[in-house]
């Protein structure tokens, strides 16, 4: 379709230029706008394919949906990237797999019929570690019935793992934000299975790739991942190990148990979807795509020193500031300096204070205040405010949450049946 009933409002890219071009589909989504980033970076002209403008004055702009056909500057292009997926928060998991499955197909028709006609556009579609004719879910099932119908000349399918990255998002940051919430998670995959990546090295494998397919490599399935699988409780140790969070206790559970649990339930379908994907997780076999594509992946999950730096000049930085006295007490920034760490800023790009007010000890006491309560709003602070209280505070404490469970839950429950009595 074209982008003409929305116009760009970046120019068309020229025909005459040297460098590549790139269609992404789905470019504003959590991947998206990190491999656009990383074309741009390597010299690619790249065009957004989706229904929002993506940011930026250098990245031009065509209207699509997933299902309608690519428009025409997308299908003249050197390389289309399918990242967009009908999956994301779907209340209908299988329609919204056979949506992705049909989306797919009309791209790939209309890329062959191009080739057909004399160009020659490079497919490379993002796939998932799930993708197998035996996943237990929708979306693992419909992954690899994609990968099956992508068998022609320059089609390609990438099969990453758990993408990370810095700050948390996607999976990844639902999982460290479940992690930092709760104390207790279930360990609903046992088996040794989950090859985590990186975002910014995935992209630059999937660049690498679509340079390689322009250049003659025809190597139609790629695995980016870890080259040494760990287990669920492992990749749980690890995310809390590198975000500086306390360890949660891991209680074995059985994965299908829970998942048919909450499949039964419609708020918690989509929970039920993943927990079927991880507990049918099958190892791959990356380190020989890696080694050919000459990448190496970055060690995952350890703390890094200079984002903990970066985090303790911001906070010194910042009470010094409102305090040029520098009255302010150390300890206030040393917790400061942890509350930041443990967020998910970009503490590596926070630009330097410019301003200073004089305010005193005012300023330091506020400030140390501040501090203290960003401190305790991390579970290490919330842990050392509940060790400093008294014994009778924490068993009130504990007898006030488990009354609450006990009110709250059976109402939650009750809601949900009918809701889904009533449909």
């Amino acid at each position: 379709m074209s982008s003409s009933r929305n116009p760009s409002p970046n120019p068309k890219p020229k025909q005459g230029d040297a460098s590549p071009v790139a269609v992404v589909t789905g470019a504003t989504g959590f991947l998206g706008r990190h491999l656009v980033r990383a074309l741009k970076a390597d010299g690619w002209t790249v065009i957004a394919a989706g229904r929002r403008p993506f940011p930026g004055t250098d990245v031009h702009f065509a209207q699509w949906s997933l299902g309608e056909p690519l428009p025409a500057e997308a299908v003249e292009a050197d390389c289309v990237f399918h990242l967009a997926c009908a999956t994301t928060g779907a209340s209908d998991p299988k329609a919204a797999a056979e949506h992705d499955f049909t989306g797919t197909s009309r791209i790939a028709e209309q890329l062959r019929a191009a080739r057909a006609s004399g160009a020659s556009p490079v497919l490379v579609f993002i796939s998932s570690q799930s993708a197998s004719a035996q996943a237990r879910n929708d979306y693992g099932r419909q992954k690899y019935r994609i990968e099956q119908m992508l068998g022609g000349s320059g089609e390609i399918s990438v099969r990453p793992g758990l993408i990370v990255s810095t700050p948390a998002e996607g999976v990844y940051g639902t999982m460290r934000a479940g992690i930092r919430a709760l104390p207790v998670l279930p360990d609903v995959g046992g088996r040794v299975a989950h090859q985590p990546v990186h975002v910014e090295d995935l992209c630059r494998a999937l660049v690498e790739i679509a340079r390689r397919a322009l250049s003659g490599d025809d190597q139609r399935l790629w695995r980016i991942g870890q080259a040494e699988p760990v287990s669920f409780s492992g990749l749980v140790r690890g995310v809390a190990r590198g975000g500086r969070i306390r360890q949660p206790w891991l209680v074995p559970f059985p994965g299908g148990l829970a998942a048919r649990t909450l499949r039964a339930l419609p708020p918690t379908r989509n929970l039920a979807e993943r927990i079927d994907g991880i507990v049918a997780l099958q190892p791959m076999e990356t380190q020989a795509d890696l080694e050919r594509l000459g990448i190496a992946l970055r060690p995952l999950f350890e703390p890094s020193a200079e984002r903990r730096h970066a985090a303790v000049r911001a906070a010194r930085a910042s009470l010094i500031a409102l305090s040029p006295s520098r009255r302010a007490d150390p300890v206030a920034w040393r917790r400061l300096a942890r509350a930041l760490y443990r967020s998910d800023m970009d503490l590596t790009r926070l630009p330097p204070p410019r301003w200073r007010e004089p305010l005193g000890g005012f300023a330091a006491r506020s400030l140390s205040d501040a501090a203290m309560r960003l401190y305790e709003a991390t579970p290490e602070g919330q842990a050392e405010r509940y060790r400093a209280a008294p014994s009778w505070q924490r068993f009130m404490s504990l007898c006030l949450l488990g009354l609450r469970e006990a009110v709250i839950g059976p109402t939650r429950i009750a809601a949900t049946l009918a809701t889904r009595l009533s449909r």
